[in-house]
């Protein structure tokens, strides 16, 4: 195996195209967390539920977590929340994309799970893209990145629509790193912009991007 200027690989001696290989990424993934898909929401997911029918307001432009944690009653009951908790999180780019998808598909709970499992296999095909770049060897990084693809301490983010954030913010911290790394190396100055405005998707998904 093989690369071949960068955008395919050469497996048995066939050049795979690497939109192919995310594909076989996403299909991977698909199947790999298939019995979360029909499991429904859980715990504060029904909080932004809440918001987006319209029982609970909240500013649609900052986002559902922009509510200070101790004036949201769904927030103060959280496990993680103790008497002491104040203060508010800036997330908007998970808030829209719940949105978008609760406006299409309703309580239908199916296609919020389908779209964080690919979102996880986005993460995991960039993450192989990444590594590739870095070190210069696909099995390497192909085998890296399947085995974080299919990791069962990654399910939750999966099965717990809630942590979308987590999955755009790592899908658009690689992309970050990605275009800073291929920037450096081939001396590409727009792909620096690139790499900061995907840092700034990053951040709005979930602060821990810095």
């Amino acid at each position: 195996m093989k690369s071949i200027r960068g955008h395919s690989l050469q497996v048995a001696g066939r050049n795979v195209p690497l939109w192919m290989v995310a594909s076989a990424f996403i299909l991977a993934g698909a199947l790999a967390y298939a019995p979360y898909l029909p499991s429904g929401f859980a715990a504060d997911d029904f909080i932004f539920i809440s918001m987006m029918e319209g029982a609970t307001p909240y500013n649609p432009v900052l986002g559902f977590w922009s509510i200070p944690v101790d004036q949201c009653q769904g927030f103060t009951q959280l496990w993680w929340v103790d008497a002491a908790s104040a203060g508010a999180f800036l997330r908007p780019v998970p808030s829209w994309t719940l949105t978008a998808l609760y406006s299409v598909f309703g309580r239908n709970a199916l296609p919020f799970h389908l779209t964080s499992a690919i979102l996880h296999a986005l993460v995991a095909f960039t993450a192989f893209v990444l590594l590739r770049r870095l070190s210069g060897r696909d099995l390497p990084a192909l085998l890296a990145a399947l085995l974080f693809l299919i990791c069962e301490d990654h399910a939750m983010t999966v099965a717990w629509i809630a942590t979308i954030t987590d999955l755009l913010c790592g899908l658009f911290l690689n992309l970050a790193f990605l275009c800073h790394v291929t920037g450096r190396q081939e001396r590409r100055p727009w792909l620096f912009a690139s790499s900061l405005l995907f840092f700034l998707i990053a951040f709005a998904s979930k602060e821990t991007a810095a």
